[in-house]
């Protein structure tokens, strides 16, 4: 039992020397690296978040230009002059009271998919409003309405009312009472001068509710630039006293990351003056699901890695213990021996010495080896990620280069007949409309002709870059179709939809202002637009709504270029 017991306690001596000796400095430099590895997951996955928050508000951007396209129409529609006393010069005048009737009926059809467009007033030059519109909450309809006070700023409809051309003001209004009493609601109100004979006659003023019209709007902070906090709660007085040092990340005037204790955020300035009077930003609280999980796992593996460290010191304590044991037990029975038959053995004992000696030099050099040959498996790991690394790289590349064009850097038609015949085949099953722009560049031909091929490069380049950044929908797709030639899917999206998307297309284009002095039609690089919708059917090729928009296209060029024809209607272009 004594035996027993020294054996134990010697075992016990020796695990927690190793212990000391090797498991704490690598828990401690486990610790220290650590904090580094999250420290970097948490800059990458910052960056992450706060790029998509932009791309959020991105579209939202895209939307409200999409509203001001349908505005700036229908404000100049005869129906608006009656209503403002001057359509009586006009051919086919009616009566106030009917222009009023038929101006709600065109409002309504205009804007009833459009559920966020909730208010529609027209101000004469005076700024008195003479024709109102309110949405139902409960029908969606809009009824006809008489608004004797108008909330807005008197200097934004003076500057609305000093316009010399058709343009457009937006103005974020600060707080109104819900319908429902849960807070407030933040409205964007779009303003634009209405104009006869080149002379201004009125304002047109639309009120768009940001709560609708945002899926995450209930998640995301409204505050301006001077600190006026815009919250979906409660208003409160000072953004700067509910979020603390987000008055400096303002000052920069650039998107970036708020923290204060475990709460991060992202801000983002949606608008920077300009047609806005205020300076608006958009601010989203994030978790870092990342850094979350890889701290999780970085725990679960060391806690692994310590306890099989624990094991395998344990187990080298007991041999060493055992052995120890097993030569101490030999010796003291030779000296017992020795004693006992009085003869002199200690050079035996010497002997035996000697042999416990050899022995722990054998086991250090074993340790040694092993130290050794540990260090060389560790390398040869490290070799084999790094060659798997580069692989993997090489890989990326190679797939990134077959599916994207070579010369303006989107996608190729390769990707474009594998997307579409993706689409095709899920929206026969969900059953709603997909649509297809088809673009082509007007007298592209002659523009290589005189500029040259470079330049012609660079057009095409250029065209790319503008049409994809106005296509950024997540379900959309955009590719070069070859030449010239740039195709658009628009999923789920009805077709008086995609002629939207096709004038936002063509005026973008159009925006870029790229000489062509050999185009009969523009001193200006122009397109010429086919636009095809339909519900998919699988028992009908998706082929078939290319054609179609690729028959509107021909259309387009045989009307003159420059203009944009629906499939179901050849007769129309815009």
């Amino acid at each position: 039992m004594i035996k027993k017991k020294l054996h134990i306690n010697l075992a016990s001596l020796v695990f927690v020397f190793l212990i000391f000796i090797g498991a704490v400095p690598i828990l401690i430099f486990f610790l220290l690296t650590q904090q580094k590895v999250v420290a970097e997951l948490t800059a990458l996955e910052e960056e992450q978040q706060l790029n998509h928050f932009q791309n959020d508000l991105d579209q939202l951007k895209s939307k409200i230009k999409s509203y001001e396209n349908m505005i700036g129409f229908v404000s100049q529609l005869p129906a608006a002059l009656e209503i403002l006393d001057h359509g009586s010069s006009l051919s086919g005048a009616i009566d106030k009271t009917i222009a009023r009737q038929r101006y709600q009926g065109v409002l309504s059809r205009a804007f009833r998919m459009y559920n966020e467009v909730i208010n529609i007033h027209i101000l004469d030059m005076d700024l008195q409003v003479r024709f109102s519109l309110i949405k139902d909450p409960d029908t969606r309809q809009y009824r006809y309405a008489t608004v004797k006070k108008f909330d807005v700023m008197p200097s934004l409809l003076e500057q609305t009312a000093r316009m010399s051309e058709k343009d457009f003001y937006l103005s974020p209004l600060i707080a109104q009472n819900r319908d429902d009493g849960n807070g407030h609601k933040l409205i964007f109100r779009i303003l634009t001068p209405i104009f006869f004979k080149g002379k201004k006659v009125g304002i047109f003023c639309s009120d768009i509710d940001i709560n609708i019209l945002t899926a995450t709007g209930h998640e995301i902070h409204w505050v301006c630039g001077n600190g006026e906090y815009l919250s979906l709660q409660k208003i409160r007085k000072n953004g700067f006293d509910t979020f603390p040092k987000l008055e400096a990340l303002f000052q920069k005037g650039e998107p970036g990351i708020w923290k204060e204790g475990p709460t991060h955020m992202v801000w983002v300035p949606v608008f920077k003056g300009g047609n806005c009077p205020l300076f608006l930003w958009a601010g989203k609280e994030i978790t870092l699901h990342i850094v979350q999980t890889t701290i999780h796992n970085i725990m679960m593996n060391a806690l692994k890695v310590f306890l099989a460290l624990l094991l395998v010191l344990s187990l080298i304590s007991l041999v060493f213990a055992r052995g120890v044991k097993t030569y101490s037990a030999q010796f003291l029975g030779k000296l017992k021996q020795s004693i006992i038959q009085k003869q002199n053995t200690f050079p035996g004992a010497k002997g035996w010495i000697r042999e416990f000696h050899a022995f722990f030099e054998n086991l250090s050099l074993i340790l040694e080896q092993n130290k050794k040959l540990e260090s060389e498996r560790q390398q040869t790991l490290y070799l084999l990620e790094q060659k798997e690394t580069q692989l993997l790289d090489a890989n990326r590349r190679l797939e990134e280069m077959a599916s994207l064009d070579a010369l303006t850097g989107i996608p190729n038609r390769r990707i474009f007949d594998d997307y579409i015949k993706k689409i095709w085949g899920l929206q026969a099953r969900s059953k709603n409309e997909l649509s297809v722009i088809f673009c082509d560049i007007d007298y592209f031909k002659k523009y290589n002709d005189i500029y040259g091929h470079p330049s012609g490069d660079k057009c095409l380049k250029l065209i790319a870059k503008c049409l994809e950044s106005t296509v950024k929908r997540s379900g959309d797709l955009i590719a070069r179709y070859g030449g010239e030639e740039f195709l658009v899917v628009l999923a789920e999206t009805k077709s008086e939809n995609a002629l939207f998307v096709a004038q936002s297309l063509r005026d973008a284009v159009e925006q870029l202002r790229l000489p062509h002095s050999g185009s009969l039609v523009s001193n200006h690089v122009t397109l010429s637009i086919g636009v095809a919708s339909a519900i998919p059917n699988t028992k009908v090729s998706h082929e078939v709504l290319i054609k179609h928009a690729d028959m509107a296209l021909y259309q387009a060029k045989e009307e003159g270029r420059n203009r944009i024809v629906m499939y179901h209607n050849l007769s129309q272009s815009r």
